[in-house]
C-alpha cells in the first residue's frame, strides 16, 4: 500500500460557504439594488436649480459597475478554489491516505 504524506482534509463547499449564523453575521455590504435605490432617491429629491451633475452621475454609475464586476470575480474565484480542492479530494480515491495530526 502507497502511502503519501500528510494532506490537509478535503474542503467541501459547506465548509468553504458557511450559512451566517445570525443576521448580525450577514454581509452589510450594500448591494446593486442598494446602490440604485440611492441614486434614484438622490435624483429625484435634488435640487431643480442645481441638478446633479452628469459626469458626477457617470462616475457614479462607473464605480457600480467595478464593483460589480469584482463582486461576480470574486464568486469566480472562489467556485474555482472549491472546484479545486474537490478535484484534488477526488484524485485521493483509491488511494492510502495517512495524516499525522500534530499537537498544536
Amino acid at each position: 500500500m502507497a502511502s503519501s504524506p500528510a494532506l490537509a482534509p478535503v474542503l467541501t463547499r459547506d465548509a468553504l460557504n458557511p450559512a451566517p449564523a445570525t443576521p448580525a453575521a450577514r454581509s452589510t455590504t450594500p448591494s446593486q439594488s442598494d446602490f440604485l435605490k440611492l441614486l434614484v432617491t438622490q435624483m429625484q429629491n435634488q435640487d431643480p436649480l442645481n441638478p446633479i451633475n452628469n459626469s458626477d452621475m457617470m462616475t457614479q454609475l462607473a464605480q457600480l459597475s467595478t464593483v460589480d464586476g469584482m463582486t461576480q470575480l470574486n464568486k469566480s474565484m472562489s467556485d474555482m478554489l472549491t472546484l479545486q480542492q474537490l478535484t484534488q479530494g477526488a484524485n485521493l480515491v483509491g488511494k492510502t491516505v495517512t495524516y499525522n495530526k500534530t499537537d498544536g
